[in-house]
């Protein structure tokens, strides 16, 4: 009977190499690299608060953050954080996602910030963009892009945005003031006076001419 050859965990039997037609290897070293390897798979790392979870403190994380209980405290991460329950405390973030719930405390956000239609910030928003369907009640200063995508959409607070777009029915109750990037002129197009009767004082032309100066 012949002997099985092996290293480690490999044992691969002669007989049944020539059997299935194939040579044995020379080497236990080609016989372990002759065996399949399964690939390995890395899951991304992340931190979930389940929706029985309640946190009262601080919370500082460099990976993802899913928050579907209650947090009271400040939260400082690194990453993304995606909330479905409440977050009493201030966050600063990558980048946020409020898809239902709510959010009383303000917002710090490197990269976009995304509101869901059930989701509500009471608290002021920094942010590089800004895409907002549900209500947020503070000013909001938006390097790029502000989108309020949703008719639910309601902001109640000043607005300081590089660019705007508004849904049909959405609101925004405040200022809003469109930044122009650094050494750009901003553009005043006037629109054109109606005609007017002869001897007439063109006083709404004027109007509109002073307020552009």
């Amino acid at each position: 009977q012949k002997m099985p050859f092996k290293k480690g965990r490999t044992a691969i039997l002669e007989e049944d190499v020539q059997r299935r037609g194939g040579e044995l290897p020379a080497t236990a070293e080609q016989a372990e690299r002759a065996e399949p390897q399964a690939p390995l798979v890395m899951a991304p790392q992340r931190t979930v608060l389940g929706a029985a979870a309640q946190v009262k403190g601080d919370i500082a994380s460099e990976e993802p953050i899913v928050i579907e209980g209650r947090v009271q405290g400040n939260i400082v991460c690194s990453k993304q954080v995606s909330v479905t329950g409440v977050v009493v405390g201030n966050i600063t973030c990558q980048s946020f996602s409020l898809n239902s719930g709510k959010v009383k405390g303000d917002l710090v956000c490197s990269g976009s910030a995304r509101v869901a239609e059930s989701g509500e910030i009471e608290g002021a928003v920094t942010a590089q963009e800004l895409a907002l369907g549900g209500t947020l009640k503070g000013n909001a200063r938006i390097e790029a892009l502000t989108h309020l995508f949703s008719a639910k959409a309601y902001m109640q607070g000043d607005l300081t945005a590089g660019r705007l777009g508004v849904a049909e029915g959405a609101r925004i109750n405040g200022k809003v003031e469109i930044v122009q990037p650094e050494g750009a002129r901003p553009e005043i197009r006037l629109a054109e006076p109606a005609a007017q009767e002869p001897g007439e004082e063109p006083a709404v032309q004027e109007e509109a001419a002073g307020a552009a100066k």
